[in-house]
């Protein structure tokens, strides 16, 4: 799920995730630099390639309908968008390919953020952030998928949740 929201950065609250627990046995501590996967890499790879994105990527059922909702937004090249929860940075790219606004992109897992990195790397005009946002001020876990084994597994990334009490997330 995304929101997109358009206000200065300062103004939000923003959480930042120090440590990650996976299933109470994997944990990451600080702004640990992790590699990432083979897939990955070549996702990093292809999705830089704007016709591959615009052909393939955009128009691939699982992200489609998502992105359809964003083409009626009143953006601009200075409008400034904040995608939070941005996973994988396609609703990011796909604002910024077809508005050439400025993006804030919040990602509080840490894979996902390496991932946002790879891609936005050379782009000046989208921010990433490996953080979380949230209404409170304080230091919280960030639960994985009961059926994630391991952190760098992307299959179900983006039900990652900040509450431990959630049908889809691991105790």
């Amino acid at each position: 799920m995304f929101i997109i929201v358009q206000f200065v950065i300062n103004k939000l609250h923003i959480i930042i995730k120090y440590y990650t627990n996976i299933k109470g046995s994997q944990s990451l501590h600080g702004k640990r630099k992790m590699k990432l996967n083979f897939k990955e890499v070549l996702w990093c790879f292809l999705f830089k390639i704007r016709p591959i994105r615009l052909l393939i990527f955009y128009n691939n059922k699982r992200y489609k309908d998502k992105l359809n909702l964003l083409n009626n937004l009143k953006l601009n090249k200075n409008s400034i968008v904040v995608d939070i929860g941005a996973n994988n940075g396609v609703v990011s790219h796909y604002l910024f390919d077809k508005y050439s606004c400025y993006i804030h992109s919040f990602e509080p897992n840490p894979y996902c953020y390496e991932i946002l990195k790879n891609i936005f790397k050379n782009n000046p005009k989208i921010k990433i952030y490996n953080k979380a946002i949230s209404n409170t001020s304080k230091k919280q876990n960030l639960y994985f998928s009961k059926k994630l084994n391991h952190i760098k597994n992307m299959s179900l990334s983006e039900i990652s949740s900040l509450e431990k009490k959630n049908q889809y997330i691991s105790k």
